[in-house]
């Protein structure tokens, strides 16, 4: 008579299982986290270098992840001859173009900034009507920020008070916009800094203004305002602190909802792909547990 079969699995099966069980609750350094879900974090691609995060935004859909407001349109907006608005002269697509902004609007990060922020952009605005304002804002609540009107004045506002004002010393860049601003020109370099209380403003690489002295600010997001103007942006990088506590709840919601990535793709593909010996061996010791 045939002694029953057993089916149980070895020790060493029961173990391994364990053990596989244990590295896929695993979680990957913080870093790699922020990497790994960049785009449900920060809209664009993502890397945090100590206590610092780089932001950089390349396509439209990453740009509209990250802000929000009126007025926020992408190439995909424009029909007929508005297309033009984001060609190089009418003709060659402006590569990188992430938003494009008609008439007026208000954008605002939704992601935070902390500490010393720097904001770099490529902009290119061939239409500016008369009174027509472009204001890039780096703000700490609804009513206090600092900030430039079209690139010639610097301001520092709190609770709705202006307590510094200067207007640029370059008469290049004097008066209204539409009075020296070369329209014809497609991805001006545009870097608006806040570090160590000074806010500065560029243009290519003439710095244009600045305002030095400001006390008591702390940044937490980046605001663009306009009227009266057409324009597109391009390239758009962002540095700013690491809100450490801030995205951390973001991923503790992301792995709430299911949505956490902890692995990429090649280490996913990799997982699928079992070692032809490991698997030899994995039965080997199945089949030694089957007792006649």
């Amino acid at each position: 008579m045939l002694a029953p079969v057993l089916l149980l699995a070895s020790p060493g099966i029961a173990r391994g299982e364990e053990k596989q069980e244990k590295e896929k609750d695993k979680k990957p350094p913080l870093a790699k986290l922020v990497k790994l879900n960049e785009r449900a974090l920060y809209g664009g691609s993502a890397a945090v270098k100590g206590d610092r995060v780089e932001v950089h935004f390349r396509k439209p859909e990453e740009f509209t992840a990250a802000f929000a407001g009126e007025g926020l349109e992408t190439p995909a907006d424009l029909k007929g001859v508005e297309r033009t608005l984001a060609k190089k002269g009418g003709k060659d697509d402006i590569p990188h173009v992430v938003a494009v902004g008609r008439n007026g609007g208000a954008w605002e990060s939704i992601f935070p900034l902390r500490g010393d922020t720097h904001v770099e952009l490529k902009l290119s605005m061939p239409v500016i009507r008369r009174g027509g304002q472009f204001n890039v804002l780096i703000k700490s609540g609804d009513r206090t920020f600092v900030g430039t009107s079209f690139f010639n004045t610097a301001v520092y506002v709190n609770d709705g008070q202006t307590r510094m004002r200067e207007a640029t010393q370059n008469r290049k860049f004097a008066g209204p916009a539409e009075k020296w601003y070369n329209r014809t020109r497609a991805e001006l370099p545009v870097r608006v800094s806040f570090a160590k209380g000074t806010f500065s403003v560029k243009l290519d690489k003439d710095e244009i203004v600045k305002l030095d002295g400001v006390t008591g600010f702390d940044p937490n997001a980046l605001s663009i305002q306009f009227r009266n103007v057409s324009f597109v942006i391009s390239d758009v990088h962002v540095s700013t602190g690491f809100d450490r506590e801030w995205c951390q709840a973001q991923l503790d919601r992301l792995e709430q909802q299911g949505e956490l990535r902890t692995k990429d793709e090649a280490e996913i593909a990799q997982e699928k792909k079992e070692d032809p010996e490991v698997r030899k061996r994995r039965l080997r010791e199945q089949e030694a547990e089957v007792e006649l």
